[in-house]
């Protein structure tokens, strides 16, 4: 008699794809770089000879993004990441593990715990980054709407690492996505890799805090812009419909992202810069931004990088021009 194998549990099976994630990550790091093969290669003339190298820094980098998003939460770990997001959201009022306030800020239940077994460690510090950046966190209490802030949030991070191929397993339900091609998959990495030391380096003077985690630089502010996206279309529902016909709407509102971010970071022009990127999220589309986009690259580097940061704080009440900005710059 055959004896049936228990199903391997959900825990289990991300425990050992981190450990896959570890294991690839030491090999890259310590391969040789490999030259282009001049003999075999026909165009190897034209390559660049330690394009391999360049290519394995690059999936060194994501890897540990990778490993950030595989992370789960667990409360004895990380409930430094909750009391930060409380302090936040409700500066001054003692911490509170369970309390209706979490349901405030959007979260499904009093307990936050339950809202982070999808998206994990990151989608928690994605939230801190949201919430902590000038300006987010009270424009979405100035809406109308009721916005779901937390749970909103978490769908996003899951949407957003799961069509750039860092998480452990596809996301389901409304926040099912294919993967990205290749080629969009290595401008991310690229840029991911050119922001974790750019943006590492803007820091408050004053209190010396960095702006974002360098860790994930590029993917947080991806996700700041995919939410306020987000956030202002649930904000063009009309207000007086009650809360709970809103809601349903969010499901249909999750599938016009998951349109939008594949066909925008699609059409962008390779080699990507952040600036345009975090510009057509925000914006709807790289239609909406081709003018905009031509015109940044003649922008001196100094400013594209104050312009990058006017973007990312910039209210949806008011939406900047680029001859705006360049008028203040």
């Amino acid at each position: 008699m055959q004896t049936r194998q228990k199903p391997t549990s959900r825990m289990s099976k991300l425990m050992t794809r981190k450990l896959t994630l570890e294991v690839e990550s030491w090999t890259e790091k310590h391969a040789e770089p490999r030259l282009v093969d001049g003999a075999s290669s026909p165009q190897s003339v034209l390559a660049d000879p330690y394009a391999h190298a360049q290519s394995t820094k690059d999936s060194i980098a994501t890897i540990g993004l990778r490993l950030d998003c595989a992370a789960s939460y667990v409360n004895e770990t990380h409930e430094s990441l909750l009391r930060e997001l409380w302090d936040l959201a409700f500066p001054g009022t003692p911490f509170a593990r369970a309390s209706s306030r979490w349901e405030e800020l959007g979260f499904q239940t009093e307990d936050p715990e339950r809202d982070l077994r999808g998206a994990g460690v990151i989608g928690l510090k994605q939230l801190i980054h949201f919430c902590r950046s000038s300006g987010n966190l009270a424009v979405v209490r100035r809406g109308q709407t009721a916005f779901p802030l937390a749970s909103a949030s978490l769908n996003v991070t899951l949407v957003l690492c799961a069509h750039l191929w860092l998480l452990a397993a596809p996301a389901g339900g409304a926040c099912a996505i294919s993967q990205c091609s290749e080629e969009v998959k290595r401008c991310f990495e690229r840029l991911h890799v050119s922001s974790v030391s750019s943006i590492s380096d803007a820091s408050d003077p004053e209190s010396g805090q960095m702006l974002t985690s360098s860790g994930s630089a590029c993917a947080d502010l991806m996700h700041e812009q995919c939410l306020r996206w987000l956030f202002e279309r649930w904000e063009g529902i009309d207000a007086t419909l009650p809360l709970g016909y809103r809601l349903m709407q969010m499901p249909q509102l999750l599938r016009e992202l998951r349109e939008h971010l594949s066909r925008t970071l699609g059409r962008m022009p390779s080699p990507w810069s952040l600036q345009s990127v975090l510009v057509a999220l925000r914006a709807g589309g790289v239609a909406e931004f081709d003018e905009c986009n031509r015109n940044s690259f003649e922008m001196p580097t100094a400013a594209r990088v104050i312009n990058t940061l006017l973007v990312s704080i910039c209210p949806p009440s008011r939406r900047v021009s680029l001859t705006e900005r360049e008028h203040v710059l």
